[in-house]
């Protein structure tokens, strides 16, 4: 054999071998992509504050996932709902829940002038600008909604299903000043002579 076929195999031995190195190192081990699976649980609470059967939130949470579940069902006891998802899966039930708390806070400002929805960074508590104008029960709807996305997130960022917690103050948006205050165990309640002391 000539040194230069020699040269071209010994070349053709390093280049097969660099190929399948490449091959291998774009291979994960299997247990290295396997992801951790999280169960959100949607207890009763926050149902209730939802106003929507188990059998309902599910469904929705299924319609709205775009297939990003491992798995989805209503407890033994009929009352909770649990996701099960992956952490790669958790980044897009965050993103949408923060997007539709977003959309949900524009349309809010939509409805008078001042009027708006401000939340702190751990969804635990939010304040509402708005005045009289606002129908009651439209207000509560928000307030609710509001309510629902921010124990939403909470869930998605690990906390326990009996230990989220959304507080809230009302403020009158013509004047700055608390209208009441509540949170997702004592609800929400207020009359007229709230209104009329934040005047």
């Amino acid at each position: 054999m000539s040194k230069a076929k020699r040269v071209f195999l010994i070349l053709l031995v390093i280049l097969v071998g660099t190929l399948f190195s490449a091959c291998d190192q774009g291979k994960s081990d299997p247990q290295e992509t396997e992801e951790t699976v999280t169960k959100v649980v949607f207890s009763e609470k926050i149902l209730g504050i939802a106003q929507m059967s188990p059998e309902d939130w599910m469904s929705d949470l299924m319609s709205t996932s775009e297939g990003n579940y491992e798995n989805v069902y209503v407890n033994d006891a009929g009352t909770a709902v649990t996701l099960e998802i992956t952490d790669t899966q958790k980044e897009y039930w965050m993103t949408s829940r923060e997007k539709l708390l977003t959309d949900l806070k524009s349309q809010f400002a939509q409805l008078g002038t001042g009027y708006k929805i401000e939340y702190s960074d751990d969804y635990s508590h939010i304040d509402l600008y708005y005045n009289l104008e606002l129908d009651a029960y439209e207000a509560i709807r928000y307030v609710m909604s509001t309510e629902v996305f921010c124990a939403n997130l909470q869930l998605l960022s690990g906390v326990e299903h009996d230990q989220w917690k959304v507080s809230f103050n009302i403020y009158n948006s013509e004047t700055g000043k608390l209208v009441t205050s509540g949170n997702s165990d004592t609800g929400l309640s207020y009359d007229a002579s709230d209104w009329e002391a934040s005047m």
